[in-house]
């Protein structure tokens, strides 16, 4: 078993370009079983720390996450972007450390 931080994608088809949020949205759902599959897939110790990218993915499929792997933690840590990058790092750092 692994105990540490895991970053997982929560879809493998880039959406950041789509602009209406339902269809961003219904991707992200729609991908949701792979994603599911790649969290069972690796073994990790009760409390291991999720850290998530983006709010859409929180706001999709969050309380999905937290009722299926209730026993992990997750961490909404935001997009990175050049002009938040060292935010960004302090965040994933932050997370890391606790």
């Amino acid at each position: 078993m692994r105990q540490g931080v895991f970053l997982f994608d929560a879809t493998y088809e880039p959406i950041n370009q789509i602009k209406d949020k339902k269809i961003r949205r219904c991707k992200i759902i729609s991908a949701y079983p792979q994603l599911k599959k790649n969290i069972n897939d690796l073994p990790m110790r009760e409390g291991a720390k999720i850290l998530l990218i983006h709010g859409n993915v929180i706001e999709a499929i969050g309380g999905t996450l937290r009722e299926d792997f209730g026993n992990y933690k997750f961490y909404d840590i935001g997009f990175p972007r050049y002009y938040n990058d060292e935010e960004f790092k302090s965040r994933i750092k932050r997370v890391v450390e606790n």
